[in-house]
């Protein structure tokens, strides 16, 4: 009985990771601060534990 319940957990998960990551892009190419603040609210309203340097971190990956 708990198959049902956990399946629908992990497609929240990946729609949840799916949605953070293209919001990552959006986030790379803001040009200004306001932009990115509300890229970064619409995050925090999905995923509230998250930090902005947690968000950015996968960002600042692939520029090194």
């Amino acid at each position: 009985m708990t198959a049902p319940s956990r399946n629908a957990e992990i497609r929240r998960q990946r729609a949840r990771k799916d949605k953070i990551s293209k919001l990552r892009l959006r986030y790379r190419k803001a040009a200004s601060s306001k932009e990115k603040d509300d890229i970064f609210d619409k995050v925090k309203a999905m995923s509230p534990t998250i930090t902005r340097e947690q968000f950015e971190a996968p960002l600042n990956k692939e520029k090194a």
